[in-house]
């Protein structure tokens, strides 16, 4: 699962939980609602937000507070597969800040299944 070990999904990803707010205030201040907050930069964006008085809820979800990106060194890594990939610790640790400072208002899921063989199916590449 190399190749979700340091994807390079962040700049894009920190990249909208950067504009996000900024557009959302030029809409009038418009409420927003981050879901499946995975790292610790775009806490820091939505902190910044909030402190602009924005209407801002932020959600993350069980699996970036339970694993890291060490999970994708695993034989079994296909197990981890996510969207958007866990992390690394320190993101992790942001993260539980995130929920003691109230920064994060919401832990949920959209439980999506898949069987052990669906997964291995995606051994190798994950979008087979």
């Amino acid at each position: 699962m190399s190749f979700l070990v340091g994807r390079r999904d962040a700049v894009w990803r920190n990249g909208a939980l950067s504009v996000g707010p900024a557009s959302a205030q030029l809409a009038g201040n418009a409420p927003l609602y981050i879901v499946h907050l995975s790292n610790a930069l775009g806490l820091e964006y939505l902190r910044l937000a909030r402190r602009r008085h924005q209407p801002v809820w932020v959600e993350t979800c069980p699996q970036y507070l339970e694993f890291t990106s060490d999970v994708y060194k695993l034989e079994n890594a296909r197990n981890f597969v996510c969207s958007p990939p866990m992390k690394g610790k320190n993101s992790q640790d942001a993260l539980w800040q995130g929920i003691r400072d109230g920064t994060i208002s919401t832990i949920a899921t959209d439980h999506c299944p898949f069987s052990q063989k669906d997964k291995e199916r995606g051994r190798e590449d994950f979008t087979k």
